[in-house]
């Protein structure tokens, strides 16, 4: 009998960078074979990232299946999806089914929106932003990341690297 995938679905925008998210991945895909990645975006075209590799997504915010772990990686100063109420409103359905969240750097700003009452990592501007978004949330002020029940908040993902086991242990 076939093992169920389990998604592991990145959510893109024009510009991305995901190295360090795809190291991860990989890492999981080696420690459970289930591990299955997917792509999704609000943009149903094509993409490129910060190097111009152009891709195309998976799936649309509006299509993407149920997912296991839920990866934003930093929007590197996009906010239009900051005001996409539907991306918004699934990100919080998957945070309220238990299901698990990895947010990077900007992507922290995404997931700031919809939460209250969590420990996040944050430092320096991001910091000072987050408390303008959303005053109900705990800033741990220089720690590199932060878990905190469902949700991981990194700050740099130049830093999975360095988490690794960390993230691994908690997923």
């Amino acid at each position: 009998m076939m093992e169920k995938k389990k998604l592991i679905g990145t959510y893109l925008f024009d510009g991305f960078d995901i190295q360090g998210v795809e190291m991860l991945i990989r890492e999981l895909m080696v420690i459970d074979k289930a591990w299955y990645p997917v792509y999704f975006s609000d943009i149903e075209s094509n993409l490129s990232s910060s190097t111009n590799l152009r891709v195309i997504p998976d799936y649309s915010a509006f299509s993407v299946p149920d997912l296991d772990l839920m990866i934003l990686p930093d929007i590197k100063g996009n906010t239009r999806f900051l005001s996409d109420s539907f991306l918004l409103r699934r990100l919080k359905k998957h945070i309220e089914k238990g299901k698990k969240v990895i947010a990077i750097a900007g992507g922290i700003k995404m997931i700031s929106t919809i939460i209250d009452d969590r420990n996040i990592a944050a430092s320096g501007i991001l910091a000072m932003e987050l408390e303008f978004i959303n005053s109900n949330l705990h800033i741990e002020k220089g720690s590199p990341i932060v878990i905190d029940g469902n949700i991981c908040t990194l700050l740099d993902e130049g830093k999975l690297c360095d988490n690794l086991v960390k993230i691994i242990d908690w997923i």
